[in-house]
């Protein structure tokens, strides 16, 4: 008999709303956008989009959900504090590259607007391993890639340092995605690595 363990796994949780999406797209497109430098999107000017006062409803739904993560699969009775928020355009043809987020403990993203291959959300594993083996079945034990298709009213909430990308937009629809980075507050850890954060 084989007994496995999954050592130090990243969580992917994805949680699907049941929300007034539409709204929310009308309130996206007042926002003003800039191309990026480093990735081929349109970026919101704005980072902190959900302190907007319309967006305030919208900021209060996705910290709930939040919340539950953090309770259900962390088991974490921790405060968080969201440091920024923005949307992005992904036109035809356009992606983004691999890239994470510094400066937070949790990311996630929540879509607005997509349709069929409007572009996968990719996560992806920089890992050193030392041979680069097939394997006859992919899984979560072996595999280096792992695609969500988006969804509207879809949020996905994941650690920060897991590096992901936009897949190309192979579609005419514009697809909108709002990002958040999350933060834990108060007194966290114990004894010489105890630390408050505000």
């Amino acid at each position: 008999m084989i007994s496995t363990t999954l050592l130090f796994s990243k969580a992917i949780s994805v949680i699907d709303l049941d929300i007034d999406i539409q709204k929310y797209k009308k309130i996206a497109d007042a926002f003003d956008y800039k191309r990026t430098h480093a990735d081929l999107v349109n970026m919101s000017k704005s980072h902190k989009v959900l302190d907007t006062p319309k967006m305030k409803p919208l900021k209060k739904i996705i910290e709930n959900n939040f919340y539950d993560v953090m309770k259900e699969v962390y088991h974490y009775n921790t405060k968080f504090k969201m440091t920024t928020s923005w949307l992005v355009i992904s036109n035809k043809q356009e992606q983004s590259q691999y890239h994470n987020h510094n400066n937070c403990m949790f990311s996630g993203v929540l879509y607005l607007q997509t349709g069929e291959n409007t572009g996968q959300i990719s996560f992806t594993n920089y890992e050193n391993k030392r041979f680069n083996l097939i394997p006859t079945k992919w899984d979560d034990v072996n595999c280096s890639e792992f695609r969500i298709v988006p969804k509207n009213g879809r949020l996905i909430i994941f650690p920060s340092e897991v590096y992901h990308k936009i897949l190309q937009n192979n579609s005419d629809i514009k697809r909108y995605s709002l990002a958040f980075n999350f933060i834990p507050t108060g007194e966290i850890g114990a004894d010489d690595s105890k630390a408050t954060i505000k």
